[in-house]
């Protein structure tokens, strides 16, 4: 039986950090360097995932943990930027 997705994809950030811990980044590399990394340590993922994982949902994995890092920090970017403006108006309306 699979685990939650979540505890999934809270489990593939453990195995990025660790594997960035380690000099390897994956935030670099295209597909088929995730494909090469997947099988060359595919024992890896699967006991820090804690299931039998195929090559492909390790790097379905990847790339999902990926794509919310972007867009993660686009609204923290997003969300400082507005804040920005909101205190360059308060400070406006002050003086």
């Amino acid at each position: 039986m699979l685990p939650p997705r979540r505890t999934r994809l809270a489990r593939m950030i453990e195995c990025l950090s660790d594997l960035a811990g380690n000099g390897i980044h994956t935030h670099g590399m295209g597909r088929r360097g995730l494909c090469e990394l997947a099988a060359e340590n595919l024992d890896y993922f699967q006991a820090m995932l804690g299931y039998d994982a195929g090559p492909r949902e390790v790097v379905r994995l990847m790339e999902e943990v990926r794509q919310a890092s972007v867009c993660r920090s686009r609204r923290v970017r997003f969300a400082n930027a507005t804040r920005g403006a909101a205190l360059d108006r308060a400070a406006s309306v002050a003086s």
